[in-house]
């Protein structure tokens, strides 16, 4: 260490004389430099500004030149607009001026320089070509024919780039010229003229010192060279550690990596030294994935060693992930000022996975030992519980807490423990691998219940044991029935053959020696041939004979077993049996087998309707919540395994609630049976398809590659659904709305996919239903906004937060304000004005909109009324929805309480209809027509976009038809549309009805609707919606005498 102190001392004193003896070279060379190139230079200036002028001037005019057939190109292409085509002329005689001034200079700056001039000359003429060129195309150019535009280019075609390319040409020739007349008429000896003694002998000490400085580096080099000899073994020892190692400067690059950690970044050191560490080293938390910062960043900041951790990922350069663990020491200098750190880090992925593999073995045997159907237990060589079941805590009535307080003796009958120690004895011995008993427990209660119980010890690597495994399942009631069989012993004869369950008497090879007769009735043999066969031939599963062998065993070994059959009956009907067999002691000493036997095919077959109902839709027999839910569990496990992807299609009906309300619930439930039925020939085998609830259905498509397989199952689906469906003498069509969801990047969980996958499908209602939509993030935010506006429209209720706003409705021929349209406004004292696009849908979706609907009502009434009591006869127009007026009949009696709680005149109000109504009018046609009666105005809103069905039009009680702004707002360009709103027109007319054009915006607009017959019109051309305070003050203004 010492002897480093004193080489690294050395070192430093020879580099201070290098220091020195370069630094007074370099001031003495510059000095003397700057006296010599002084007298070199002044001429040299003056060539090279000469240089620059030409090539300026050549610039210019090239630029010019560009501009020039720039605007040429749009005198033809704006010659059918003369204001166009007269600046594009201005702005190309502009740069035809400017060409030839940068032409002139050129040619004074080559005369200057002697140089011939014959090149610019050339351009010059050539250019004056090009014009005349130009102007007899320009001739030829028919301003309205596209062809001509062509014809008169192509007249002129390559002219510019040739005169362009002899442009740079000329300039090269002329510059080459100039630079070499320079360098022959200027010699170096007339320019710098003879240098003094002084300047000579200052260039000699200048050459001298650097000669210096050379032997006093070869000395330093010397010393350097006995370190890099100390520090090779170093680098040795760094390169073929295990751990990866980085070694960093002080400002965090990469200054070293040793192979190791080259392998895991993916960067080689010549790539990486010099990076940020942060470049080429990305770390992120192992559970959260949030980028954290490294060890090394941190050893830099501190100065202080940072312990292992093992909690962090690393993404290597080809993208790849893997476990690691790090740390970090500062390196200092004997000042302990930081100049760098090391890191070293390790690959423990193999490691990490082997933990996660235990921890979710201790998991699968953690619920297997709490779900057991038997009570399970551990228990210590001195025989104290140390974990126990559930199962085993229900047997006894202990909790565990109670249990593993106490020891098995301590809730075994006293007459038992004795035969257990023996037992337990034997195992700890190791002289049996397990035994099997059965013995009585003393519950909490105080009684004793009877369990069978199975030990088996496991044990320790040094042969001593570590603890005991105990199987008990609870034989109470078995006992029970066995006790009560030994008691009624006299009486068995007699219950024999009156028992209701079927009992054969078998022999030691398991022939029937005796039955009763419920065991013919249940097998349909006459009493001989019963007592020619064994229970096997009649069994179903005559297969089974290891099965027939364990049996057999366990009877030899406990006395009985029980267990189910599939027995084939004499005519071949099967029975599932519920079989138990149990070894009995006949009264002549013989052993002897009874088998008593239950047939328990209905209940088989009811637990398995149950079983199948509780994962099963009743209604269409599909597979429901439940049992999607586990199906997507399992499917999402194996694609996580594979690189298949996985989607989930929801979908729901649109406007089915409305068939249902109109038509009945036996029609609605036909409809989704027929929905269903549809649905499956959708999809696939593989793919699940599942109903939800209501006109909800779930798909789950397996195995899919792309989103764009999703999509042709949803785009069929669009059309096998939308396909007419005759149910109980009614045509119905139907369509559906449709979200999907993708895994994995839309989730990776069952409740996450359903989730966004049901905000895809608002989002399909939003966008005008029958039609599909992908989940986004921004769905995502709008399904956060619709459960924000969800929670908050109750309490706009309550808060009175909502305002009504009032559209004027114009006569076309008077130009005077006739009516208005109220329409709600939402004014949140955080959200600020929310408008209905927004809350609208929400409502409808979350059914408070027949609430709002009739707040609308009354208040729109209420307004209509003021102004009936100001004296201005305005009608007053507000909407209905489809749900609002789902039942009619109801829907007349809440408008007629309106109407005497208010008391306004009905002939100043209009309810405007939506086109859905159109299509469940049916049965409401009477309810139509009794409001109509009242002396109410009806009016068809949004008229051409729906369902228009003209025989429902002509039947209804409708005054008003209003256009739907979409047709009026391109009808000054679109004929197709001028076309439509004509014929609707039209139409109207003939069926008595006048006509309301929405969304006029401008005087062009009002006066072709003026033309085509229109009588009404609203629009922000006239108003847009304002309060009602506003909306009398423009009252005043537009109606004012003029």
């Amino acid at each position: 260490m010492e002897q480093r102190k004193l080489q690294r001392k050395r070192i430093r004193l020879l580099m201070w004389v290098v220091s020195f003896l370069v630094v007074f070279s370099v001031v003495l060379g510059s000095y003397w430099f700057y006296k010599v190139s002084t007298a070199l230079s002044t001429q040299a200036r003056a060539d090279i500004q000469q240089l620059m002028e030409l090539e300026d001037a050549f610039a210019h005019m090239s630029g010019e030149f560009s501009l020039q057939t720039q605007e040429w190109k749009n005198i033809l292409l704006r010659a059918h607009d003369p204001a166009l085509l007269k600046k594009h002329q201005d702005a190309f005689h502009l740069h035809q001026q400017l060409f030839h001034g940068q032409l002139f200079r050129a040619k004074h700056i080559v005369q200057n320089a002697q140089i011939d001039a014959s090149n610019l000359v050339t351009i010059e003429q050539h250019e004056d070509a090009l014009l005349l060129a130009y102007a007899r195309a320009l001739i030829q150019l028919d301003p309205h024919s596209p062809l001509s535009f062509r014809a008169v280019d192509a007249q002129v075609s390559g002219l510019d780039q040739a005169l362009h390319a002899f442009i740079r040409d000329a300039q090269e020739k002329i510059e080459e010229e100039i630079t070499s007349k320079l360098m022959l008429d200027t010699p170096s000896n007339n320019r710098s003229g003879a240098l003094s003694s002084n300047q000579l002998a200052l260039g000699l000490l200048a050459l001298l010192l650097p000669l210096g400085a050379l032997v006093a580096f070869f000395f330093a080099f010397r010393e350097l060279r006995k370190i890099a000899h100390s520090d090779s073994r170093i680098n040795t020892i760094f390169r073929s550690i295990g751990d990866a190692l980085v070694i960093t400067d002080a400002r965090g690059r990469v200054e070293s990596l040793n192979p190791q950690a080259q392998k895991l970044t993916g960067w080689s050191e010549a790539e990486a030294r010099g990076k940020k560490l942060e470049e080429i080293f990305h770390v992120f938390d192992a559970h959260t994935h949030q980028s954290v910062e490294s060890p090394a960043a941190i050893a830099l900041r501190t100065g202080q060693a940072q312990a292992l951790s093992n909690e962090v990922s690393l993404r290597s350069r080809n993208g790849s992930e893997i476990s690691i663990e790090e740390n970090a020491t500062p390196i200092q200098n004997s000042a302990g000022i930081t100049f760098g750190a090391v890191m070293s880090f390790r690959d423990v992925s193999q490691r990490r996975t082997i933990l996660h593999e235990l921890e979710q073995q201790r998991e699968l045997f953690q619920q297997t030992f709490e779900q057991a159907a038997v009570g399970m237990a551990h228990l210590s060589p001195d025989g104290h519980w140390l974990r126990v079941n559930q199962k085993l805590c229900d047997i006894t009535g202990y909790s565990k807490t109670e249990l593993l307080a106490l020891s098995f003796r301590g809730i075994t009958h006293p007459d038992d423990i004795e035969q257990d120690l023996r037992q337990i004895k034997l195992l700890l011995s190791n002289h049996i691998d397990r035994y099997h008993t059965e013995k009585r427990y003393l519950t909490k209660r105080g009684q004793f219940v009877w369990v069978s119980i199975t030990i088996s010890v496991v044990w320790n690597e040094d042969g001593t044991p570590n603890y005991g495994v105990s199987i008990i399942e609870d034989i109470q009631a078995r006992k029970e029935a066995e006790h009560q069989a030994i008691a009624s012993q006299q009486q068995y004869q007699t219950l024999f053959e009156q028992m209701p369950k079927g009992v054969v008497l078998l022999n030691e090879q398991f022939k029937i020696i005796a039955h009763n007769q419920e065991a013919l009735n249940q097998l349909e043999y006459s009493s001989a041939e019963l007592l020619t066969l064994s229970l096997s031939d009649f069994k179903e599963d005559n297969g089974s004979a290891l099965q027939d062998e364990q049996r057999f065993a366990q009877i030899s070994l406990t006395g009985r077993a029980d267990y189910e059959a599939k027995y084939r009956s004499r005519t071949g009907k099967l029975l599932v049996m519920d079989v138990s067999v149990a070894r009995v002691s006949l009264p002549d000493g013989n052993t002897a087998y009874q088998a008593v036997f239950n047939d328990i095919t209905e209940q088989k077959n009811i637990a398995a309707q149950i079983e199948f109902l509780a994962y099963h839709d009743q209604l269409t027999g599909l597979p429901n919540r439940r049992l999607l839910q586990d199906r997507l569990t399992q499917s999402l496990s194996s694609a996580k395994r594979s690189t298949h992807k996985l989607a989930i299609i929801y979908l729901d009906l649109d406007h089915f609630k409305d068939i249902n309300d109109s038509l009945g619930h036996q029609v609605g439930d036909e409809l989704l049976q027929e929905v269903a039925r549809r649905l499956q020939a959708c999809v696939r085998a593989e793919d699940t398809l599942a109903r939800m609830g209501g006109d909800e259905f779930v798909i789950m498509l397996n195995q899919i590659s792309d989103a764009q397989d999703a999509a042709l199952v949803a785009e069929k689906i669009l059309r096998e659904v939308a396909l007419p469906m005759q149910l109980d003498g009614h045509e119905l069509r139907i369509s559906p709305s449709i979200g999907i969801s993708l895994y994995p990047q839309d989730g990776k969980d069952a409740e996450t996919l359903l989730q966004h996958a049901d905000a895809a499908l608002y989002q399909a209602k939003h966008a005008g239903r029958a039609t599909f939509r992908y989940y986004t993030q921004a769905l995502h935010t709008q399904s956060l906004e619709r459960l924000k506006l969800e929670r908050l429209l109750p309490r706009a209720l309550e808060q009175k937060q909502f305002e009504l706003y009032y559209q004027a409705q114009v006569d076309l021929l008077s130009g005077r304000i006739i009516g208005c349209e109220a329409l709600i406004r939402w004014q949140h004292p955080e959200l600020g004005m929310v408008m209905p696009t927004r809350f609208i849908p929400v409502a409808e979706h979350s059914h408070l909109i027949s609430k709002i609907g009739l707040w609308v009502m009354r208040e729109a009434c209420l307004q209509a009324k003021r102004w009936q009591d100001a004296g201005l006869n305005l009608q007053v127009s507000f909407n209905v929805s489809a749900r609002q007026f789902m039942q009619a009949g109801e829907f007349k009696k809440t408008f007629c309480d309106v109407l005497d709680e208010t008391g306004v005149n009905p002939s100043l109000l209009v309810i405007e209809l939506t086109e859905s109504l159109l299509l469940l009018s049916q049965g409401n046609e009477q309810a139509l027509q009794e409001i109509c009666d009242l002396g109410v105005c009806l009016a068809l809103d949004d008229f051409g976009t729906g369902y228009s069905s003209l025989s429902y039009l002509r039947r209804l009680p409708i005054d008003h038809l209003k256009i739907d702004r979409s047709f009026v707002s391109h009808i000054e360009t679109n004929d197709d549309d001028a076309e439509m709103v004509k014929t609707i027109i039209g139409m109207a007319h003939n069926l008595k009805m006048s006509v309301v054009a929405e969304g006029v915006e401008t005087a062009a607009q009002a006066a072709q609707l003026t033309a085509l017959g229109c009588e009404m019109a609203q629009g922000y051309y006239y108003s847009h919606p304002i309060p009602a305070a506003e909306f009398e003050q423009l009252l005043r203004t537009f109606n004012a005498p003029q």
